[in-house]
């Protein structure tokens, strides 16, 4: 009788104690920004491609050449979302998403956007989202 009460009281501990443990890795995975969407758009001043997110995230710009452009998102994931896409577009052909973990242990969303001779963009960054207008001088 004696083992069957400690054996249930053992039991009935590391139940709630797991309880804690998953309710805290919920909150710490709410904490990184999702891409929602990749967009392509016609601007008066050229092409405009929009990212959208859910979150916070931060942006930089790894590689700029005239048929390539590097952006990493970091604080951002990539999921339920195609992480290919070719345009019949003038200034842009398409794209790639690369979901990694940088040095610090972030995650990060790296979009490797293909151009046909981009010379010059704009990048603005409104809440959660991210604009390149390309050909706006």
């Amino acid at each position: 009788m004696k083992r069957q009460a400690i054996a249930l009281l053992t039991m009935t501990w590391l139940m709630l104690g797991m309880v804690p443990a998953t309710v805290g890795r919920a909150w710490a995975a709410s904490d990184v920004a999702t891409l929602k969407a990749v967009t392509v758009s016609a601007h008066p001043a050229g092409q405009e491609l929009v990212l959208r997110l859910d979150g916070p995230y931060t942006y930089k710009i790894v590689h700029s050449a005239p048929d390539a452009l590097l952006i990493d998102l970091t604080g951002a994931q990539a999921s339920g979302i195609v992480r290919h896409g070719i345009w019949s577009n003038p200034t842009l052909a398409g794209y790639t998403l690369l979901q990694f973990k940088d040095a610090s242990g972030q995650s990060v969303v790296r979009v490797q956007l293909d151009t046909k001779r981009v010379e010059t963009f704009v990048v603005r960054q409104d809440g959660s989202t991210l604009r390149l207008l390309f050909g706006e001088t």
